[in-house]
């Protein structure tokens, strides 16, 4: 509660430099510096949950912080210690088997549904498109549905009739 901040800073910036027997470990003058109490966090907010999946979690996660940010004084809002999204695909063995498929057609099934590649451009001479292929899940969850193996007869077998599929 100072009038004039700039002489208090001058004042302790000159009463450490009169500090002359300083232990012989330390090497460097001491510095003082300013701390904004502004760019510290004022609040911490942690969450977690008995009986709530990971995804609903991370949901009120995610409406708490878009409510904080529009409370009046609130400068920023910093959301960290997420665990990063994976699906995870559990192939059963009896079904390898009962189909008769190796697993690397059904990795290669997967990788060939969920691509971004760019296939070039097209040039005119007003303009120049670039040419991108995209078939990326939309829901991860989608997994479920890609054709491992389609036969003649009409026979259609899914990623979800070989495995189980966790988020």
């Amino acid at each position: 509660d100072v009038s004039d901040l700039k002489d208090v800073q001058t004042e302790i910036r000159e009463a450490v430099a009169r500090v002359t027997d300083l232990p012989i470990e330390v090497t460097e003058s001491p510095t003082v510096t300013e701390i904004k109490t502004a760019l510290m966090p004022v609040v911490e907010v942690g969450m977690t949950s008995e009986t709530l999946t990971y995804a609903e979690l991370r949901e009120y996660a995610r409406r708490l912080e878009k409510k904080l940010k529009n409370v009046s004084g609130v400068a920023k809002v910093d959301s960290y210690g997420y665990l990063a999204r994976e699906i995870r695909v559990e192939i059963s063995p009896d079904s390898i088997i009962k189909y008769r498929l190796p697993l690397s057609q059904v990795i290669a099934a997967i990788q060939a549904r969920n691509i971004r590649a760019s296939g070039g451009s097209l040039e005119s001479y007003t303009s120049e498109k670039n040419v991108v292929t995209l078939s990326q899940f939309r829901d991860p969850m989608e997994v479920g549905d890609v054709i491992v193996r389609s036969t003649m007869d009409g026979a259609i077998i899914r990623v979800k009739d070989l495995a189980i599929i966790y988020d």
